[in-house]
């Protein structure tokens, strides 16, 4: 967990990069590594609250 890792998205699949430092907040939370890039995140938490609503 020192470097930076490249991860591809799962929706878009554009490369992201999963920093030394998100990886550590992520560890010390229990959560697993993200799959979907920070843009592909955020519009799926806009489509699911739509729904919701």
């Amino acid at each position: 967990m020192d470097e930076d890792i490249k991860i591809k998205c799962q929706d878009c699949g554009e490369e992201f990069v999963f920093s030394a430092r998100e990886q550590k907040f992520y560890n010390e939370k229990g959560f697993v590594p993200p799959k979907r890039c920070k843009s592909c995140r955020n519009a799926r938490t806009l489509r699911r609250n739509k729904i919701n609503y």
